[in-house]
């Protein structure tokens, strides 16, 4: 039971985050993200990489080209055109991890792929305070690499989560002032019409 338990534990960390060679943070509203290369656990490496890095004029034109074909797929072109969005977000999360794949290959390693695993730094990330933050790189780390480098991994996270509360925040005030101006598309007051909708007859459009 003991040994099956093992093999067991062992299958279930290879499926984990645990087992990944790459470890990517992506900010929605920075021009930055960050990565942890763990491949040699030996010497493991952090850092900031711009996004031009990886979103590149090439990466654009292979994206739009692939678009264009979504919009020209052969079948019934009104369940095409209702099945875009799903399809355009397919291809996009595969070309973005292809992407992320050939940027941070290693040619010495053959046909074996690194594994990469991807967070969106989002939502209740943000309100975690640094100490917090500090205690869950210590148990997402263990005893694998040099405290030292844990520390440097959480200072570079709480610097670019702070960049990107900074952002958001400004975002929404932002958004807030469109939004009494009466020039948000986020907000509606019950005597505009929509965007792009013509006035009904009898009611006045502000």
């Amino acid at each position: 039971m003991r040994r099956g338990g093992q093999v067991a534990d062992r299958e279930q960390e290879s499926n984990s985050i645990l087992s990944a060679d790459i470890h990517i943070s992506l900010f929605p509203n920075l021009h930055q993200f960050m990565v942890i290369d763990v491949r040699d656990l030996a010497d493991p490496k952090v850092r900031v990489v711009d996004t031009t890095e990886l979103l590149t004029p090439e990466y654009y034109r292979e994206i739009e080209e692939e678009f264009s074909g979504l919009l020209r797929m052969e079948g019934a072109p009104f369940l095409n055109l209702m099945l875009l969005p799903a399809r355009l977000q397919a291809m996009l999360q595969q070309k973005g991890m292809a992407a992320l794949a050939q940027m941070f290959g290693d040619p010495s390693a053959g046909e074996e792929r690194n594994r990469i695993s991807l967070f969106i730094c989002s939502g209740a990330i943000l309100t975690m305070k640094p100490r917090e933050m500090a205690a869950a790189m210590d148990a997402f780390f263990g005893n694998r690499v040099l405290t030292s480098f844990v520390d440097e991994c959480t200072k570079t996270l709480l610097r670019l989560l702070d960049a990107e509360r900074t952002q958001l925040a400004k975002k929404e005030r932002d958004e807030l002032r469109r939004a009494v101006l009466g020039e948000s598309e986020q907000f509606l007051t019950l005597w505009q019409n929509p965007p792009g909708q013509e006035p009904r007859q009898g009611f006045s459009s502000s």
